[in-house]
């Protein structure tokens, strides 16, 4: 009516609610948004397996673009992996895979309850590891068994964990009080080093000393010119060392300070070992070429393996014929 004064009285959300909605309902903004944006479970719609060299791939389709998050925990020899907001939608109710690679037992995926997915893979000694390889839409797993993953550690890994020259024994360096460095043979052979003086950089305190006019290596070990090397522990003349060939080497482990004394007459700031390769039980053949500046050209051969049937005599044979345009 006009001309009449009517105030409009506010309703708020909570007057248009009973008691029993009220505990209930929430009127926080943090509630609210994940009410309003709760999960659909994704639909797993095929399981793959495919073998690659000492690793297994497992692939969980999905038809969505919402990508399945993995909850992954080791339990013994099983590793499990929980997908939380998943569903299995295959003919059967649970996929089943009995030794599908070397080192793992069985692979299964069943579902945990109405909402995730439960996958195990149980390792035939020890559990397994897994990692998640990036995809668009399905959920794609890298299983690699635990003697495959020890083992690439052991080859790509640096760390070498005995030295023998700080104390003429295979102890670990830990044991170890005083200061030994290695560098093993796989950072030679990645480095590409044709001389010792080029391993010898890996090294802290130790430098290139006088090399009497490119003839022979000499280094400088805490400031102290150090005139000759071990070879296996056995001392080698001053000017008789003349240039080691890497090829031969194993690796080479540095010793500082004066727990040189060890071998007797040398300087307080250390000693430099070359550790030589050994004969291996199992077969092993290998070639190798390099060509570098200066007409550089290097070539060897390197054979191993046993001579009698029980693996008692073994053999080694390794040979390097090299060339340049220089000293």
């Amino acid at each position: 009516m006009a001309g009449t004064d009517r105030k409009s009285k506010p309703i708020t959300i909570n007057q248009q609610l009973t008691e029993g909605q009220k505990k209930s309902y929430s009127t926080s903004a943090r509630d609210l948004l994940a009410q309003a944006t709760e999960a659909i479970p994704v639909p797993v719609t095929g399981i793959k397996l495919n073998r690659t060299e000492n690793r297994l791939e497992l692939i969980l389709e999905t038809s969505t673009q919402q990508r399945l998050q993995p909850l992954i925990l080791p339990e013994g020899k099983n590793l499990i992996i929980d997908l939380l907001d998943a569903t299995l939608a295959l003919p059967e109710e649970e996929f089943q895979a009995t030794n599908p690679a070397e080192g793992i037992a069985e692979v299964t995926v069943k579902p945990l309850d109405a909402t995730s997915i439960r996958v195990t893979i149980t390792g035939e000694e020890t559990v397994p590891t897994a990692a998640v390889i990036p995809s668009q839409e399905n959920l794609v797993l890298r299983i690699t068994p635990e003697k495959t993953a020890q083992t690439e550690a052991e080859e790509d890994n640096y760390f070498v964990p005995d030295g023998t020259t700080a104390t003429r024994t295979d102890t670990p360096l830990r044991d170890i009080p005083q200061s030994i460095q290695i560098v093993p043979q796989q950072v030679i052979e990645d480095q590409q080093a044709i001389q010792l003086e080029d391993v010898i950089r890996n090294v802290s305190g130790v430098s290139t000393g006088d090399s009497f006019g490119g003839t022979t290596e000499r280094f400088v070990i805490r400031g102290f010119a150090q005139d000759t090397t071990l070879i296996n522990g056995f001392r080698q003349g001053a000017f008789g060392q003349g240039f080691p060939s890497l090829e031969t080497l194993e690796r080479v482990e540095v010793l500082k300070g004066p727990a040189s004394i060890l071998y007797g007459n040398l300087e307080p700031g250390g000693v430099i070992n070359l550790v030589t390769k050994k004969p291996l039980a199992e077969p092993f053949a290998e070639t190798a070429v390099k060509l570098g500046n200066f007409g550089f050209f290097q070539a060897g051969f390197d054979f191993s393996g046993p001579i009698n049937s029980k693996e008692t005599l073994l053999y080694r044979l390794n040979t390097i014929f090299e060339v340049s345009d220089g000293w």
